[in-house]
């Protein structure tokens, strides 16, 4: 109803990605840093720029999904974004950096 879709090419309703079949769990969310053409810079400025965003909106999603963790995954030629991202998550555990090879 208020549009929010996910932004791959097929606009497929992010409503219908977070609907759970009945009995099953989300324990993991999977926050996608990687970028999908090799000029495309916008998830990494992101990154960079507003980590403790990034991290925060990783937050709200396991509270809305009920998850305990969070991993974000950045590839490995983005290491200013890994050292942000993880500066912003501290000591805490609940959220982590994974880092991605390149391909």
């Amino acid at each position: 109803a208020t549009g929010v879709v996910g932004l791959g090419g097929a606009a497929f309703p992010t409503h219908v990605k977070m609907k759970l079949p009945e009995g099953k769990r989300v324990d993991t969310i999977v926050v996608n840093g990687c970028e999908c053409e090799p000029y495309l810079t916008t998830d990494h400025r992101v990154m960079v720029e507003f980590p403790g965003e990034v991290v925060h909106g990783a937050r709200i999603m396991m509270k809305a999904m009920g998850a305990p963790r969070a991993i974000i995954g950045v590839e490995d030629n983005k290491m200013d974004a890994v050292e942000a991202l993880r500066k912003a998550i501290g000591a805490a555990t609940d959220v982590s950096v994974a880092v991605i090879e390149t391909k």
